[in-house]
């Protein structure tokens, strides 16, 4: 749970920061904090000898400068008075459930924060429809005399002033915590009892979390985490400005501002062409002329479904060339090479050879992989070549392009509009399965596009490259976050992603809607954008027509891969954060998606990704 609490908080804190932990205990969460964001923590305890520990461990962990405690009583004394205003955030995890008037906790929470600072909480607490005395067992023995329902909270938390008010329900996860505090008795009894534990208090204590498990597969208990943020004074809209000042760049840029009504979409294109050296043309040189300019190879990086998907229609449709597909050794599906890249003559390979000569190649990795990708192709490039090559950049979400690829190539935008995955028959065999498959790749309009164009066309897949493209990217990019991650929390495909959950849907895309208005890099997309309820709308209806098909990063998921977060909604975050602007849904969607990767013991993946929504 505290990954998640760090995921609410990202892009809030860093070195000039301060956060107050509520109930900081031992200082654990305060400590790690401070390692994560750099910010100054200040711990309210009302233990002294714990805030003593605390202390201690910090000076041990050499970040005692950017921490204190305050030994306290929230419910006796109130926060301090001359706390008012001081914080940029405010943690706690499980203790709020111990205050005697919650009400009057969460307003003086709300009076220590700075006007649009955020608080982050996490608590044990009833089911909606649980009894009195139901819970009983639980407030006798935590120090809880009243235990709140997340409705009781969350009126609370407005009632305190505070909006843009959330909960995310993880009481799923609760039973298997549980149990495993129950383990770790079992595992640690003699030695407790050895170090001065009464074995009665152990062995109840066992036995009422035995019996939590219960309650909790029975609705009785709720385990969650709350975020709200303190009011600030009203103020003109950031996008009314944001929107005047994309309108006058667009009218003094020479992209047409006139509204699309309606879309074209190519069928499969003649597989006469070749791909050609120069750049530019209108595809109708001749095959010959075309042959004596094409180079002997054409490099994929990346064997996911889209890597090998080109892979094999380049190999297919005989392009006189060697087909090279690089895929880490140590991920290679053996069934796939056997029945897909042997069957169609694609050479994979684990390490690219050197000195390559090549005008045409392919990124087709995830994002997270991309930094790595351009530098064992830019490594692999021959030193003698005539001209840099063209290098298609197809992945999901947003990447920058690396810069060890900038100085050796050009690189072009590309975005695909289908669903790609390997696909086994009841005879062993496996093919490719394309869902969308008439959809087109896009290009970007650059002239060294040209020559992707010209390459897919011959390789048989269907492709264009119109002024639209950078609306027709973005468009991609809110299918993807509306949907991807989505479906990994909701654990569903794109049909019951759109049949069951399509509200929280429209709630992602409207926040995806306002953030990307104020991000400079898609300022070439909205020219050509409809409205806003127009965009939603097909959104929704472009990932209804996925049908049964998974989403890539639900894929991901489900195989135990590493996940594209922050390029998706991650990338959401980081524009917000650097905007000024808030993102509670894109946030509490990634924070449940990280969990849910924590959960699976998956500790490295977590770190990765907020390293990398940090940077």
């Amino acid at each position: 749970m505290g990954t998640l609490l760090q995921v609410q908080l990202q892009g809030r804190l860093g070195p000039s920061q301060q956060l107050l932990d509520l109930g900081s205990g031992h200082g654990s969460a305060a400590h790690a904090n401070i390692r994560r964001f750099g910010c100054k923590v200040t711990g309210f305890n009302l233990g002294a000898l714990q805030n003593k520990l605390a202390e201690e461990e910090a000076t041990r962990l050499g970040i005692q400068d950017n921490f204190d405690t305050r030994q306290g009583d929230f419910d006796a004394d109130g926060l301090p008075e001359e706390w008012t205003q001081r914080f940029d955030g405010v943690w706690s995890e499980e203790v709020i459930c111990h205050s005697k008037n919650k009400p009057a906790l969460l307003k003086e929470i709300n009076r220590v924060l700075k006007p649009g600072a955020a608080l982050c909480f996490s608590d044990i607490m009833a089911g909606e429809d649980a009894t009195a005395d139901e819970l009983r067992s639980f407030t006798d023995r935590n120090a809880t005399v009243v235990m709140y329902r997340p409705s009781d909270y969350l009126a609370d938390l407005q009632e305190a002033d505070f909006g843009a008010v959330g909960f995310m329900d993880f009481s799923e996860h609760l039973p298997a915590f549980l149990k495993g505090m129950v383990q770790r008795i079992d595992d640690k009894l003699d030695e407790m009892v050895a170090k001065g534990v009464d074995k009665d208090y152990a062995l109840n204590f066992r036995q009422s979390l035995s019996d939590r498990v219960g309650a909790v597969e029975e609705g009785r208990f709720v385990w969650g985490a709350f975020t709200a943020t303190k009011k600030q004074d009203p103020a003109p809209s950031p996008f009314l400005r944001l929107q005047q000042n994309r309108r006058a760049a667009a009218a003094g840029s020479g992209i047409s501002s006139h509204g699309i009504t309606g879309r074209t979409f190519s069928t499969m294109v003649d597989r006469s062409g070749r791909a050609s050296r120069s750049g530019g043309g209108t595809g109708s040189e001749s095959r010959s002329e075309a042959t004596a300019s094409a180079k002997d190879s054409v490099v994929i990086v990346g064997a996911g479904h889209v890597g090998t998907y080109l892979a094999v229609s380049s190999a297919r449709n005989n392009l006189d060339r060697d087909v090279i597909l690089k895929t880490r050794p140590e991920s290679s599906n053996q069934d796939v090479a056997e029945n897909i890249y042997e069957k169609h003559g694609v050479q994979i390979v684990g390490e690219l050879p050197k000195d390559l000569s090549v005008d045409v190649a392919f990124i087709t990795t995830k994002t997270h992989s991309l930094r790595q990708a351009a530098a064992d192709l830019a490594s692999s490039l021959g030193a003698e070549q005539d001209g840099p090559p063209v290098v298609g950049m197809v992945h999901n979400g947003f990447a920058h392009v690396p810069e060890s690829l900038e100085h050796c190539a050009r690189p072009v935008s590309c975005v695909t509009r289908g669903g790609y995955a390997c696909k086994a028959h009841p005879d062993g065999s496996i093919d490719m399965e394309v869902k969308n498959g008439h959809e087109p790749w896009l290009i970007e309009p650059v002239p060294e596009g040209q020559r992707i164009v010209k390459f897919l066309e011959a390789a048989g897949v269907p492709v264009k490259s119109e002024e639209d493209f950078y609306y027709q990217k973005l468009s991609k990019f809110l299918v993807n976050c509306t949907g991807n991650l989505l479906a990994v929390a909701r654990n569903c495909d794109c049909a019951n992603l759109v049949g069951r959950h399509e509200k929280e849907m429209v709630e992602l895309f409207d926040e995806l809607y306002d953030v990307l208005q104020a991000d400079g890099a898609m300022k070439n997309a909205w020219a050509f954008a409809p409205g806003r309820a127009e965009l939603r709308d097909a959104t929704i209806e472009a990932i209804a027509s996925y049908g049964s098909h998974l989403p890539s990063t639900k894929m991901d998921f489900d195989s135990n891969r590493e996940l594209e977060i922050d390029s998706l909604n991650g990338y959401i975050l980081s524009v917000a954060a650097a905007n000024e602007l808030d993102a509670p849904v894109n946030r509490g969607l990634v924070a449940e998606v990280l969990a849910l990767v924590e959960a699976r013991g998956n500790v490295h993946q977590v770190q990765r990704m907020l390293q990398s929504l940090r940077a």
